[in-house]
């Protein structure tokens, strides 16, 4: 039996700080997520279930486990935008800072130079910016080496970090 609307509304606004402490437990600040946003899609969320009339026999576990479907939406989301551009970033130096930068050096020496330092920094970083390299994200990196978003981000910047210093160190900027 579908619930009238102003039963949806009272039921929802009953819920509010509810779905609040759940969004709470995800650092929603530190990694800029709106606790707003959040807040509405949980509510259009609980209000579609509801509105269909399906029975919700855990309502606050049910609350905890859309906040987290949301929150890990929002992440993946979040993980493309950055992906996408951490590539661009990373192809943006290679191929216009250092190769088309330096007119005295041909295009082969370049890639010499670069795939050297590449070589000379951690394993686990090298890995990260040549997948990125070769067009992964950092969502497929992670999961295809078995480590966190946090840490695979974590190595591709620091991976582009050595490798700029590196070739700084040599006048290749």
């Amino acid at each position: 039996m579908k619930a009238h609307k102003f039963e949806l509304e009272d039921l929802i606004g009953r819920f509010e700080p509810l779905i609040r402490s759940f969004i709470g437990k995800y650092n929603h600040g530190k990694y800029g997520l709106d606790i707003d946003d959040l807040l509405q899609e949980a509510e259009i969320r609980l209000w579609k279930v509801l509105e269909n009339g399906h029975d919700i026999r855990f309502l606050s576990s049910y609350l905890d486990k859309v906040v987290y479907s949301i929150v890990l939406s929002r992440f993946k989301q979040m993980d493309k935008e950055r992906s996408a551009s951490c590539s661009e970033e990373l192809r943006g130096y290679f191929e216009k800072n250092i190769v088309q930068d330096r007119a005295d050096a041909s295009r082969e020496e370049m890639k010499g130079a670069v795939r050297r330092a590449l070589d000379s920094i951690r394993e686990s970083r090298r890995i990260a910016l040549d997948l990125t390299l070769s067009g992964l994200s950092i969502q497929e990196i992670a999961e295809r080496q078995g480590w966190t978003l946090k840490k695979t981000y974590s190595l591709y910047e620091r991976g582009l970090r050595d490798i700029k210093s590196i070739l700084g160190r040599k006048g290749l900027r």
